[in-house]
C-alpha cells in the first residue's frame, strides 16, 4: 500500500472528536474525490461494501510537494470484503453476496441482523 500521511484524520475528526468540516471547499473536495474514487472501482466492476469513515485515509502534500502544487487527497482502502461484479444468465451484472458482510453499525438498518 502507498504511504498515507494522515490516515486517521475523517475517523478522528467525525467519529472521534465529532468535529464538523467547516471549511466547504474542503467538504467539496473531499466529497468529489470521494466520488471520483467511487465511480473508478464501479467502472471496474468492484463494489468496495465496507464503505466508512475509517477506510478513508487522507494523505497531505509534503512542503516539497505543496511547492509543485499538490493537494490533499484521499485514498480507499480496506477492499477485504469487496464484491467483483460478474455477468448472470441474464446477462446483467450483479454481486453474489453469499452472507450480509460489513460493519454493523454504518449498515442499513434493513441489512443489519436483528438482536434480542
Amino acid at each position: 500500500m502507498e504511504h498515507c500521511n494522515d490516515p486517521q484524520y475523517f475517523e478522528n475528526r467525525f467519529e472521534v472528536r465529532k468535529k464538523e468540516i467547516k471549511n466547504e471547499a474542503k467538504i467539496k473536495t473531499y466529497s468529489t474525490q470521494l466520488l471520483k474514487t467511487l465511480v473508478h472501482i464501479h467502472n471496474h466492476n468492484i463494489v468496495h461494501c465496507d464503505l466508512k469513515f475509517p477506510n478513508i485515509l487522507l494523505h497531505r502534500p509534503t512542503e516539497e510537494e505543496k511547492l509543485a502544487g499538490k493537494k490533499p487527497y484521499i485514498k480507499l482502502c480496506d477492499f477485504g470484503i469487496a464484491q467483483i461484479l460478474e455477468r448472470n444468465a441474464e446477462g446483467k451484472m450483479r454481486a453474489v453476496m453469499k452472507e450480509r458482510s460489513g460493519t454493523q453499525q454504518y449498515m442499513a438498518p434493513e441489512l443489519s441482523p436483528v438482536s434480542g
